[in-house]
């Protein structure tokens, strides 16, 4: 079983010192990915529809791959991940060259994880319509992995078109980063599977989170990727009894939610979970 790392960088931990820190910490303890969230604007009046979530409209939230940019002068072997980068509202060139050149500075440790997004308002606020997001994302995706293979392009589809362009220099991967989904609907599951390299399941009771894990693991099998990865999140106090059922599931990858907004918290924590499951 792999483990990665999950630091947000929202809120407390929007903060360089701290997370420079906690990466460090995370890649001298053998943790094998480092994940970071995106939300590019919130609303400053949240509907009650969505329920309570743990972000306010004041929050600073840090633009991921600069700061996964940054941390990668601060590691050496993580991978560095966006846990999930809303894709849809993104120009596919835009990302293509940001995580090229995240590959580059990190010496190939890049991954890319995406998602649809579930806030209406920051697609208003963009320009992008809400209900397109699923097309967008999935034409993103053909668009990447194109450029990534060859470093040129020309494009004609349903949301991009561009006559033929270049963009280098090439992910330091041959194909570019691996791309994986995140999202816990059955149809996110399948897109997953279907176009990516990997599923970011999030966390909860684990029973439910099994089913999902083994759904994703024969859908997997049905498309004949034997390669396909499975992450799913979960706290640092996970027990290796979880982690055993998980692992019989089908996953491969366990991230560690680090929510505390304290430097030393999380580095101690990190040490705790280090040394329980490691062995």
């Amino acid at each position: 079983m792999d483990y990665g790392v999950v630091l947000t960088g929202v809120g407390p931990m929007a903060d360089p010192e701290k997370l420079r820190r906690a990466a460090r910490k995370a890649d001298q303890l053998g943790f094998r990915s480092l994940w970071l969230f995106e939300h590019t604007a919130f609303p400053t009046q949240i509907s009650e529809d969505y329920g309570k979530i743990p972000f306010s409209p004041e929050m600073s939230f840090l633009e991921p791959v600069t700061t996964l940019a940054y941390l990668a002068a601060e590691t050496t072997q993580i991978r560095l991940g966006t846990g999930i980068l809303l894709l849809a509202l993104r120009h596919p060139l835009q990302v293509a060259k940001a995580i090229s050149t995240l590959d580059v500075f990190s010496g190939g440790r890049a991954m890319l994880g995406v998602g649809l997004g579930w806030l209406a308002e920051e697609y208003q606020a963009l320009g992008i319509p809400f209900r397109q997001r699923v097309g967008r994302v999935s034409e993103s995706v053909e668009v990447l992995r194109k450029i990534w293979a060859s470093g040129k392009l020309r494009h004609e589809g349903r949301y991009y078109s561009f006559a033929e362009v270049t963009s280098y220099p090439l992910p330091v991967q041959p194909g570019g980063p691996p791309i994986w989904f995140g999202g816990f609907a059955e149809p996110a599951l399948k897109r997953a599977v279907e176009l990516g390299d990997g599923w970011l399941g999030t966390g909860g009771r684990l029973d439910k989170v099994c089913k999902k894990v083994g759904a994703v693991k024969e859908y997997a099998r049905q498309k004949g990727k034997d390669n396909f990865t499975v992450a799913v999140g979960a706290s640092p106090e996970i027990s290796r009894e979880d982690v055993d059922q998980l692992r019989q599931a089908g996953a491969s990858q366990i991230n560690l939610s680090f929510l505390s907004g304290e430097a030393a918290e999380i580095e101690n924590s990190m040490e705790a979970a280090a040394r329980r499951l490691f062995a």
